[in-house]
């Protein structure tokens, strides 16, 4: 039958779905009141090959459809004042929703940002932004605490 080919593929896609998680392993240095893309070094999964050393801060997506992207920021903290913030971002346009902000701790802080649903076109990218309204921090590496980015495809 005609359909045959057509339901095969779309059941190869569903048992197969884009997912995708990264990390860090340099430390970056963020300027106060600055959004920052993180680049990642070390990908821990990407079925479908949307991961470019090129482009080391974003997830590219291949298929349309709702993607839920989430992350992690571990900051140091030199400085204890103020605070320190995660969120997504689609294409370079922060997404409404996602920020989360937490003050400074004497240790390491670390931010995650808020999950929401997003929608990506073949070709559209995610990235993980962090900002500090203080003087210079940084996005540390350490190995329990490391930043990270996470997608998964959800929903056509």
């Amino acid at each position: 039958m005609a359909f045959e080919p057509l339901l095969l593929a779309q059941m190869a896609f569903l048992t197969n779905r884009p997912i995708f998680a990264m990390y860090q392993t340099v430390s970056v240095s963020a300027a106060a009141n600055t959004w920052t893309a993180m680049p990642m070094q070390t990908v821990v999964i990407d079925g479908w090959g949307s991961y470019s050393a090129q482009n080391a801060t974003r997830y590219t997506a291949v298929d349309s459809g709702w993607y839920k992207p989430r992350g992690t920021i571990c900051w140091s903290n030199a400085q204890t004042s103020g605070f320190r913030s995660a969120m997504v971002a689609v294409n370079g346009a922060r997404v409404p929703g996602s920020a989360q902000d937490v003050p400074a701790s004497p240790d390491y802080t670390t931010v995650a940002s808020k999950p929401v649903l997003v929608w990506l076109n073949s070709g559209d990218f995610v990235e993980l932004v962090g900002y500090t309204n203080v003087a210079t921090s940084t996005a540390v590496t350490v190995p329990d605490l490391r930043t990270r980015l996470d997608v998964t495809w959800e929903h056509r």
